[in-house]
């Protein structure tokens, strides 16, 4: 899951137009998208970089952040909740 996450990430970052993709969401941290890979549906979240922060403090930031994220859409059929 992670090598496909990284790819599509690296794939929208070719295309900033991103035609046929809704953004759905934005905050402080990242921007989230609705649209299609491969003829399936799905969400893609796209972190934004804070330029102000130091880079490794940013990529072990990210890192963090996206291990915790997989750990709580693998829990989240124990409690019977809908999650892509």
């Amino acid at each position: 899951i992670l090598n496909c996450l990284t790819f599509t990430l690296k794939t929208l970052a070719m295309q900033p137009e991103r035609p046929g993709w809704e953004l759905i969401g934005q905050g402080a941290e990242a921007k989230v998208w609705k649209g299609s890979f491969f003829g399936r549906a799905c969400v893609i979240k796209e972190r934004i970089t804070k330029r102000y922060r130091h880079p490794s403090l940013e990529a072990s930031l990210s890192k963090k952040r996206l291990n915790q994220e997989a750990r709580c859409l693998l829990i989240t059929p124990k409690f019977r909740v809908s999650a892509p």
